[in-house]
């Protein structure tokens, strides 16, 4: 799950063997299906929230698939999300001492989410022309805020 309370986690799915297509119950963990897909070797059950789910497989002949003793193979796949959501928070404006100077900053703090391994990349948007500028420094625990400025944390995606 890229973000918190995002809806992107996805499970993928391969399976050979039995008898023509095959189709897969996605189940919440109450037990309830969720969802039913049919496909012929592998699919991709995307769009899915955090959480943790059962997945069964059929063929076509409705027999489902077994482990080494007999027994109906069933996955348990769970989806984990960032532990909190991204938060921004300003914490100095200085506007620029003349017309055309470069000697003003925008100085914030974002915390929460899942950061790079080097820290979140931001990119800030002034609002008035839509022009992008990256920071000319960030340290590790956040930085470079007004409400003149739209800004952007790209989180590290993890994969599942």
């Amino acid at each position: 799950m890229s973000c918190f309370a995002g809806t992107d986690g996805a499970i993928t799915l391969t399976a050979s063997g039995g008898t023509g297509r095959f189709k897969a119950h996605l189940l919440d963990a109450s037990g309830v299906e969720i969802r039913t897909q049919e496909f012929s070797s592998t699919t991709t059950l995307s769009r899915l929230p955090a959480g943790q789910y059962t997945l069964k497989v059929y063929d076509s002949n409705d027999c489902f698939a077994k482990d080494g003793g007999g027994n109906e193979l069933i996955h348990r796949v769970t989806l984990a999300e960032p532990s909190e959501a991204v938060s921004v928070l300003a914490e100095a404006v200085v506007s620029p001492l003349a017309y055309n100077s470069s000697d003003g900053s925008i100085s914030f703090r974002a915390s929460g989410g899942t950061p790079l391994a080097n820290g979140s990349r931001v990119r800030i948007i002034r609002l008035s022309d839509g022009r992008s500028f990256t920071p000319t420094s960030v340290r590790p625990d956040g930085e470079p805020i007004s409400t003149l400025y739209l800004i952007y944390l790209e989180e590290n995606i993890r994969s599942l």
